[in-house]
């Protein structure tokens, strides 16, 4: 079984510069990395570089930020949208919530 995770329809879009703040680590944690499909078949695959909304949005990642749970991305500018410009990306970890096991907020 593949895992799943439940995507917010929320959209925060940050255009404004934001000091960084980085996690102790430049890498995510394993259980944040791979290929996902949410609970409406969007497909996702995470890196530690790099977020792709398949088939063809990538955000590059700039800042993990552990303790508040976020990324902050540089939309690719050859994304269909927001070309340029930075979005945050709020995480949330789920355990005995099969098959869901990560909460994105973009």
């Amino acid at each position: 079984m593949k895992p799943r995770i439940f995507f917010g329809a929320l959209l925060c879009f940050v255009v404004a510069c934001t000091p960084l703040r980085h996690s102790s680590s430049s890498q995510l944690p394993a259980w944040m990395k791979g290929n996902f499909t949410d609970d409406y078949g969007i497909r996702y695959t995470i890196s530690d570089t790099l977020f792709t909304l398949q088939p063809s949005s990538n955000y590059h990642i700039l800042e993990w930020n552990e303790g508040q749970q976020f990324l902050l991305v540089k939309n690719n500018e050859k994304n269909p949208s927001e070309k340029g410009l930075y979005t945050r990306i709020d995480y949330m970890s789920f355990t005995g919530m099969a098959p869901y096991t990560l909460l994105l907020v973009k």
